[in-house]
């Protein structure tokens, strides 16, 4: 989930027959649909390698997310420097478990490819390399270029399999939130009380 099901649980109501559900906007069609948390605000296959490391950092900043939001709708959040720090560290982690994130990683990745390739192209590894898997002898730039993607395999299928995404996600979240941990909290709230925020 890109948007935690702490934060959607806050928007739930009990549908019979569904159980408790949200609405589901179509912003294609216009058209709404009842749908339990678990089929929103997630992007399929977004950390695909994920470990309990990481999966353990998302469940420490949410486990303390509901008594911050409690906190929050009580006015005494800001009080409590553990609630701020809560609040701060959540915003952290949707602003980086978001798709962006991962459309920037990729093209990032790619880019860095490209230029890794053209250094490694120029040194003794990718000649050693392209010996090594087709036992020949570089002949000219275009071998050399082989024996450089040779060096890079295993880089891009850790790319390709979700390990590198893995490890930058948490990386830039753990760096996100020592930026943010110095940063003041707004908590802003309807002015009246029949209205609402949506979940967007």
């Amino acid at each position: 989930h890109v948007i935690s099901q702490v934060v959607l649980r806050r928007f739930i109501e009990d549908v019979v027959p569904g159980g408790r559900q949200v609405v589901r906007f179509d912003l294609a069609t216009g058209q709404p649909r009842l749908i339990g948390t678990g089929g929103v605000g997630y992007v399929e296959d977004f950390v695909p390698v994920d470990s309990k490391t990481t999966e353990d950092l998302w469940q420490e900043v949410e486990g303390a997310l509901n008594d911050a939001i409690a906190a929050s709708l009580g006015e005494t959040a800001l009080a409590s420097p553990t609630h701020r720090s809560t609040l701060r560290r959540v915003v952290a982690l949707h602003f980086v478990r978001n798709p962006q994130t991962l459309a920037i990683h990729n093209q990032s990745f790619s880019e860095a490819l490209q230029q890794g390739a053209i250094r490694s192209a120029e040194t003794p590894l990718a000649a050693e390399a392209f010996r090594r898997r087709y036992g020949l002898e570089p002949a000219g730039p275009e071998a050399l270029r082989l024996g450089a993607e040779v060096v890079q395999a295993r880089l891009v299928k850790l790319h390709n399999d979700g390990g590198l995404f893995r490890l930058s996600v948490q990386r830039i979240f753990e760096n996100v939130s020592d930026r943010f941990e110095s940063s003041g909290v707004e908590i802003l709230t309807p002015a009246n009380a029949s209205s609402e925020f949506l979940l967007g």
